[in-house]
């Protein structure tokens, strides 16, 4: 069924005199009627709550950082920028660094080359473990 076919289905939701007075508050605050600011904040959460399930996805090793990105509904540059905020490695420099390697087995470097990308390989794995 396409998302045109699809008819917005109503929920409901109970809340304590406080929280009612408090969505109050923030409506007049906002300038939102009450159905838009709920609508928002609710919308708002699930967002927040698809890149958390991603990023603990992603930091679990079950999902890639394009996969993750995907699962998240956002760009992987903004995984990135996330995942540097939470303090969660992004893997970039290991996945680099292999690349080079890669390439440097397949069309040949200078000893130095050689030499650097063992040291920075050396490194990061220290700084992982």
């Amino acid at each position: 069924m396409s998302d045109r076919n699809r008819k917005a289905a109503a929920r409901s939701l109970r809340f304590s005199p406080e929280e009612v007075r408090l969505i109050e508050e923030v409506s007049r605050r906002e300038h939102l009627p009450e159905a838009v600011l709920l609508r928002k904040l609710v919308l708002d959460g699930l967002e927040r709550h698809r890149l958390d399930l991603a990023i603990r996805d992603f930091s679990e090793g079950s999902l890639n950082l394009g996969q993750a990105a995907h699962q998240a509904g956002v760009s992987v540059q903004r995984l990135m920028a996330q995942l540097d905020r939470c303090g969660v490695p992004d893997g970039i420099e290991s996945h680099v660094l292999a690349s080079l390697g890669t390439l440097v087995d397949l069309f040949g470097g200078s000893p130095e080359l050689r030499e650097t990308l063992a040291t920075l390989d050396a490194a990061q794995k220290s700084d992982i473990a």
